[in-house]
């Protein structure tokens, strides 16, 4: 029989072949095999996939440059019938561009759009392409996603408001169709016609957006528009991740990713050394029963010739002892170690999380270890590297064993020495994670409202943060509702204070007392859990926009089974979630640190953005900032940029300049001070997109560090108020 199976893998490397098996269940013999080339993608190279046309139907793609490379965009042909159904599946990808030119007739199921709605909430970006096949276009898509309802087609040369996102708006007519926004569940118009009818309409959905064009781009008159390029730029070249610093780009993310959690791994009481008391005990009574006692007793007994016998003996028996209380420690049970990170965009957005596992064994043996239970098949599994140190040749040797996919996932063969520890990872859907929901408000320079937990188990050490800026919770039993009422510093200076990591601050140092010691376990593995999220100083994450939460759990995580052994589980699990804040209708103001810049353009030497600070050298850059979903602003009062670390990488701060909307064109500002303050601020403000625009030059050779954020005051509220 014909049978078409999905591979789903995650390569330690960039490899160029694969070896295909196909391979008995009994006997684990090859029955056919096949070598396939594939071209791999550095990790600053950016993939938008197309489904729905056919290939080269949108060549203007592929010339699109994306932000921070030097690379065109790479654009792969994606098949409808063979989309993936778990999210993780979906990863590689910066965009989608789903739409149809009649000559595909597959829809995706319902586990495709499922994937296909998790992977835009985790921040994918999801493009929908609509005109006279606007049903075909849509009937693939979650209706949840949608930024408006389509409620048919029609013949319209009135164009000209492609211009905002293409410079010269295409001449001649085409087939449009008839949206209504959603405006109540965020959606906002980027573009339209005279009449005010939607031509780009826009949507925020968790951390992805979806972008529903009214028109096909493939039709007349845009596959022969001049401005095509440009239109896709403006569409698909920004990207909210670049390069991770001193990463070379054939290095795979994961292994910067994952490395600090090897540290963090290794932290459970089976693998401590035994306590100084009993091991000088030990000797001490090793050395009285050698020399002074085995020696008087044998004295007493006239038997001195024995000595070399019981000398022997006792060498033999504390031998025994010590390989006894070394067992005793150890334990004779296989130990695994499960640390989960669950990032939950709020809401109903699903959860995704990443689950780092170490097994721990006490003799050398191979393991046959089922991931997932009765949720299997949306189990991502990969190696690990085996070391903290993402450059030790060792971090290279991978997790050992054989990774199996599908129904019945696990890793076969996982052999571990001795009391030892190897490592792998599964990225999944956890069905019961830990999530809290709340209810938030801006009133003034306060953030007030209600956070509640809403999962079966306790919450630890709960932390809101904004920026740099931390809101101790506390501990929050199941069900329980805790008040919020935090005043909020609109004059703090974007970035971390003093230098000091997020991960620091979400732990309650603030650098003011004593560094914590080595002995403090717990407080170590959080914070390497925590800088494997964020980045530590010149790290490795993007900074989060508006108001987050963190805390911890021990709740038993993804499920695992060692077969034929007994194994004993240590469970930490770190719950990421973003808040969802109301402002109402009036005043407005957003502080500094509640939008995070985005990368959209580049011509530096090196461009990195991280979860504390810009690094750029040599060239100019360009950032965003955008309102947060549904937020509108009718008029603008204040608006400032905020910096610090001004010079760390070079004798001079970088120039700076901002999108001046009504002259079009980048105005320089005098940026010499923390805090900038933009006069006549509605003209850097887009009303209609909510996207501020600034560029940061350094010239000569120079590069700079600096924090970037915005804040503004104005009148406005949310969609429906």
């Amino acid at each position: 029989a014909r049978k078409q199976v999905t591979l789903y893998t995650l390569p330690e490397a960039l490899p160029r072949t694969f070896d295909v098996l196909a391979v008995q269940t009994r006997g684990g013999e090859a029955v056919a095999s096949a070598e396939v080339t594939i071209r791999p993608l550095f990790s600053v190279d950016s993939l938008c996939g197309v489904a729905g046309y056919k290939p080269g139907a949108l060549a203007a793609l592929g010339q699109v440059v994306q932000a921070g490379t030097t690379e065109a965009i790479s654009v792969a042909a994606v098949d409808l019938a063979t989309f993936p159904i778990i999210p993780a599946g979906l990863a590689s990808f910066d965009c989608l561009v789903i739409g149809s030119d009649g000559t595909y007739t597959a829809e995706l199921g319902p586990d495709a759009q499922a994937a296909l709605d998790a992977w835009v909430r985790a921040g994918g970006h999801l493009i929908v392409a609509t005109g006279e096949r606007w049903q075909a276009a849509l009937a693939s898509i979650p209706g949840t996603l949608l930024p408006a309802d389509v409620e048919g087609s029609a013949p319209s040369d009135d164009l000209a408001g492609l211009s905002v996102v293409g410079g010269t708006a295409p001449e001649g007519e085409a087939i449009v169709a008839v949206t209504r926004p959603r405006l109540d569940q965020g959606a906002s118009v980027i573009a339209a016609d005279s009449s005010g009818s939607p031509l780009l309409t826009r949507r925020l959905v968790g951390s992805g957006r979806v972008d529903l064009l009214a028109f096909d781009p493939a039709a007349p008159p845009f596959a022969n528009w001049a401005e095509m390029p440009a239109f896709w730029s403006e569409l698909a070249g920004s990207s909210p991740v670049t390069n991770m610093e001193g990463m070379p780009p054939d290095m795979n993310p994961r292994e910067l990713e994952s490395s600090p959690i090897v540290g963090a791994l290794t932290q459970i009481p089976a693998l401590d050394l035994p306590s100084i008391k009993l091991l000088a005990g030990l000797l001490g009574i090793y050395i009285l029963a050698v020399a002074p006692l085995n020696y008087f007793i044998l004295k007493r007994l006239r038997r001195l010739s024995w000595s070399w016998v019981t000398t022997l003996g006792l060498v033999l028996l504390f031998a025994a002892a010590s390989y006894g209380i070394g067992q005793a420690i150890r334990g004779n049970e296989v130990i695994i170690n499960r640390i989960t990170i669950v990032r939950d965009g709020g809401g109903a957005d699903p959860a995704t999380a990443r689950t780092y596992v170490a097994l721990f064994s006490p003799s050398k043996s191979n393991y046959q270890v089922r991931v997932g239970g009765e949720r299997a098949d949306q189990v991502l599994l990969s190696a690990m590297p085996t070391s903290s140190d993402p450059w030790s040749p060792l971090a290279r040797l991978g997790g050992g064993g054989t990774v199996v996919q599908g129904g019945a996932a696990g890793v076969r063969d996982f052999g571990v020495a001795q009391w030892a520890s190897r490592f792998f990872m599964a990225e999944h859907q956890p069905a019961s994670p830990p999530s809290v929901s709340a209810d938030l408000r801006f009133e003034g320079d306060m953030l007030r409202g209600t956070v509640r937990n809403d999962a079966a188990a306790p919450l630890q050490d709960a932390y809101l943060f904004l920026g740099s800026q931390t809101f101790p919770l506390g501990n929050l039993a199941p069900g329980q509702e805790i008040a919020i009422a935090e005043k909020i510093d609109f004059s703090r200076r974007a970035g971390a204070e003093m230098g000091m990591p997020l991960s620091m601050l979400l732990l309650g140092f603030d650098g003011q007392g004593m560094w914590p010691g080595d002995s403090d376990k717990q407080f170590q593995t959080r914070q390497m859990i925590l800088d494997s999220v964020f980045g530590y100083s010149g790290g490795q994450a993007v900074q989060l926009s508006g108001v987050n939460l963190v805390a911890w759990s021990q709740a038993p995580g993804l499920a695992l089974e060692v077969e034929g052994r007994r194994a004993t589980a240590h469970d930490t699990q770190l719950l990421l979630t973003h808040l969802p804040v109301h402002w109402g209708g009036g005043e407005i103001s957003i502080p500094a640190g509640l939008l995070a810049p985005t990368l959209v353009a580049s011509e530096a030497e090196s461009t990195y953005v991280t979860a504390t600070d810009i690094q750029l050298y040599n060239g100019w850059a360009e950032f965003e900032f955008t309102l947060p979903p549904g937020v509108t602003l009718k008029s603008v009062a204040e608006a400032a940029l905020h910096f610090s670390n001004f010079g760390k990488g070079g004798p001079s701060p970088p120039t700076v300049a901002v999108y001046d909307w009504v002259a079009r064109d980048m105005l320089e500002v005098d940026a010499q001070a923390n805090i900038v303050n933009l006069d006549d601020p509605e003209r850097f403000v887009n009303l209609a997109t909510g996207v501020v625009r600034v560029r940061l030059t350094t010239t000569g050779g120079e590069g700079a560090y600096t924090s970037l954020g915005f804040s503004l005051a104005g009148t406005g509220g949310e969609e429906g108020t």
